[in-house]
């Protein structure tokens, strides 16, 4: 993905438990020179959320790590993946700690064995929605399909650039997500820059979910929001206010063969605002 500087992982199980309930995931493996830590986002069908992880290789393992608070609780839940590497076959163990990390209780272990190449493609169910989604789901359906596009970009020292690209949107996770690429030629200079972005909608929260990832920086952005009346509205989850600058980013003027999507940034905390980056999108015959 992104032109071959990211990894993509679909797994599906049919019956993940006793109860026959399916789990699909989608996962980003990225990997930012700048930090030399590998990124990790993982989207997930019956958690309808996304959870990100970082961590290194320790010779033939791959150790990634994440934390958060339980329910908003002081407690900090630590989860651990660890995928080990064999010429043929991959393991990857889930674990999780609530006492920083010096004991690991073992939650999901998954066995891979090297099979033929092309399964994302042919797995019944890729390309359709399915029934059993939250109604709200259906807010981002007018992103599939394929999109002509044209970017109008302001820099922080007020200089504007204009640029074409190009989208297209499926469904993922057997129907419960909607997975966007896009091609973008900002500087001739440059490779072509190249995006993923993984959109799923969490019923518990009640809000989109969503991972971005481009080869132009190799890590993973994760953010999303709500739907305010004909507008989609997102930003950064889990953002330093103490920090700037911050942004929102806004789909409006939907229609069945065109979209608008803009960037707003604030450097003065939210109270002044400025149009960074407006996108004008139209449907492909």
């Amino acid at each position: 993905m992104n032109k071959g500087h990211a990894f993509m992982e679909r797994f599906h199980a049919v019956n993940s438990d006793t109860s026959g309930i399916e789990i699909n995931t989608l996962t980003f493996f990225t990997y930012p020179p700048a930090q030399e830590r590998w990124v990790v986002g993982v989207g997930s069908s019956y958690t309808e959320n996304i959870t990100l992880y970082d961590g290194t290789f320790r010779n033939d393992r791959l150790v990634v790590e994440g934390a958060l608070r339980k329910l908003g609780g002081a407690v900090v839940t630590r989860s651990r993946m660890t995928w080990t590497v064999a010429s043929d076959a991959i393991q990857c163990k889930l674990e999780t700690s609530t006492d920083g990390g010096d004991t690991w209780s073992p939650k999901e272990t998954r066995a891979y064995v090297r099979s033929k190449p092309n399964l994302l493609f042919n797995t019944e169910g890729l390309g359709s929605v399915t029934p059993d989604r939250a109604a709200e789901a259906a807010a981002f359906d007018f992103l599939l399909g394929e999109w002509a596009m044209q970017h109008d970009m302001t820099f922080p020292n007020g200089q504007s650039i204009q640029y074409p690209g190009n989208a297209t949107a499926v469904t993922t996770l057997n129907g419960h997500g909607i997975l966007e690429f896009s091609w973008l030629d900002v500087d001739p200079n440059l490779p072509d820059a190249s995006t993923s972005i993984l959109r799923l909608y969490n019923r518990q929260m009640r809000r989109w979910e969503s991972m971005y990832t481009t080869n132009r920086f190799n890590g993973i952005l994760y953010f999303g929001g709500v739907q305010e009346g004909n507008r989609i509205v997102l930003h950064n989850f889990d953002a330093d206010l103490s920090d700037v600058p911050i942004s929102y980013w806004i789909f409006h003027d939907v229609e069945s063969d065109a979209y608008s999507w803009h960037a707003e940034t604030s450097t003065d905390r939210g109270r002044t605002w400025k149009d960074t980056w407006i996108i004008q999108a139209t449907r492909k015959p």
